[in-house]
């Protein structure tokens, strides 16, 4: 790890932000139980929906009847 000095104009130009590391941060946003749940499922429909779409497209092209498929 690096360290650099920053002097006081330099400083203010930065407008006093000491945060000059230029790390990436990963923010994470923590839920309530409920709202994360609620946003589990939500997303869980979302991505069945997509993989709905996807195999009716697939099971098009092959010709396959979705009517007679076993399911």
């Amino acid at each position: 790890m690096k360290a650099r000095a920053f002097s006081a104009q330099e400083l203010l130009i930065l407008g006093c932000n000491f945060d000059q590391c230029k790390f990436p941060k990963e923010e994470e946003e923590i839920l309530a139980p409920a709202e994360l749940t609620e946003s589990y499922y939500k997303r869980r429909f979302a991505l069945e929906h997509e993989i709905d779409k996807t195999l009716t497209e697939v099971q098009r092209i092959l010709g396959i009847d979705i009517n007679t498929t076993e399911q």
